[in-house]
């Protein structure tokens, strides 16, 4: 977060440009935008209320306006601590990936890798055998069969 994110110069027939503007451009689909200097501890509270209200399944603008009463009974009433904060964009909620999801895709991966890791080792293996012939015609890379017993008869 930073101060004043929600300013901009207001320019004829384009509208206010400033930094909210540049990363909806860059395709942000919203940003909380602050509209003057704020107080660190407070933006701290208030952020991470914000998140963790996100992370409940709140939708953005919802999550904001509990940040925002949870910062005004906490002792910071005064709208100087909690009312710079805007919401630009979509206000929809985000969402969260379940844990089962989570660890669903970290056990197919690790499967992945495995598995890549032996078709790399196959490949290896048979690469160190063709290379192996071709140096060495004469060579056998199996064992020769057991020789015939000798049988004496007197």
């Amino acid at each position: 977060s930073a101060c004043d994110t929600g300013l901009g110069k207001l320019r004829r027939g384009e509208g206010l440009m400033g930094m909210s503007r540049a990363f909806l451009y860059a395709g942000a689909p919203s940003l909380l935008a602050s509209l003057w200097p704020v107080d660190d501890e407070a933006t701290a509270q208030l952020m991470a209320a914000f998140y963790g209200y996100l992370a409940r399944g709140l939708d953005k603008s919802r999550a904001l306006q509990q940040a925002q009463a949870d910062l005004r009974q906490g002792g910071r009433a005064h709208p100087f601590f909690w009312a710079p904060f805007i919401l630009i964009g979509q206000p929809g909620a985000i969402p969260m990936p379940s844990p089962t999801s989570l660890l669903t895709g970290l056990l197919l991966g690790t499967l992945g890798l495995a598995l890549i890791g032996l078709a790399l080792r196959l490949c290896w293996r048979t690469l160190a055998q063709r290379r192996t012939r071709r140096l060495f015609p004469h060579h056998r890379t199996s064992r020769p069969a057991k020789p015939p017993a000798l049988s004496f008869r007197p």
